[in-house]
């Protein structure tokens, strides 16, 4: 079957996209980003915040480039496409290209390759890419943010939009995925004492049960919140709460049809 190609012309239709690449993330497709320079940095925050759901960050001479700006890397076209093949990028996979120009030749490269491959391609821009870059992706997410303040430094307005954008199609996916209930973080495990606190106000939030019992409830869960409101919302084990929320996808509504209270 034929993908679609969508075209996000501008930053007030940008969120259309953003819907629909979280959708495409949401049915279970592994998310791999791939970008050069100061995208880097965005890009690699977003990808240590998602990594629970498969999510990956590609750069020109890999990490370091996270760290400091590898100047130059961004022009090797042929390691752009060996990063896809060495990540052996197939059908299940969605390849997001990060490029303010829309021009970069290691992330065009990365995405030819990762089309040649099978994958869902997708280019995240701040000026309309050129036509070779979009016959290599089926979704362009082009956000026109204008002339820098210091010209060329892409780093201030197409830095922030970009990142605003990766942030939008990851909380996107985390929603889809089952990561949230109703607008409260529920796939949360209870590891240090912050987590401990926010875990027992969201069961305290949802199930209106005082603290100790909140407490208890997230004991007798192991420590999973979201175990735990399907625990008391079914009146199950932690055992099979845990099996009714595989067989949901990992989605309490699909559970428990009514929203958390407000």
């Amino acid at each position: 079957m034929a993908r679609p190609r969508w075209r996000v012309p501008d930053v007030r239709l940008a969120g259309v996209g953003v819907v629909l690449v979280a959708a495409w993330v949401g049915i279970g497709v592994r998310l791999v980003d791939v970008q050069a320079l100061s995208a880097d940095q965005y890009a690699g925050r977003e990808g240590v915040a998602v990594e629970f759901f498969g999510r990956s960050v590609s750069t020109p001479r890999g990490p370091a480039a996270l760290a400091q700006s590898q100047e130059g890397a961004e022009d090797q076209l042929d390691d752009g496409a060996h990063q896809m093949d060495a990540r052996n990028i197939d059908a299940s996979d969605l390849v997001i290209g990060i490029a303010a120009s829309g021009t970069t030749p290691w992330v065009r490269s990365a995405l030819a390759r990762a089309k040649a491959r099978g994958a869902t391609t997708a280019i995240v821009a701040c000026s309309p890419p050129p036509p070779d870059t979009l016959e290599v992706t089926d979704f362009q997410i082009v956000v026109l943010v204008g002339p820098e303040a210091i010209t060329g430094s892409t780093r201030l307005k197409a830095g922030t939009a970009t990142k605003l954008v990766l942030n939008a199609i990851t909380t996107g996916a985390m929603v889809r995925l089952g990561k949230t209930h109703g607008n409260l973080m529920v796939d949360l495990l209870a590891t240090n004492d912050k987590l401990r606190d926010r875990s027992e106000r969201i069961v305290m939030e949802v199930t209106g049960l005082a603290r100790e019992a909140a407490r208890e409830l997230i004991e007798h869960a192991g420590g999973r919140v979201k175990t735990a409101l399907v625990m008391h919302t079914l009146g199950v084990d932690a055992a099979d709460a845990e099996r009714r929320l595989a067989d949901a996808g990992g989605v309490i509504r699909r559970l428990a049809p009514a929203p958390p209270a407000p």
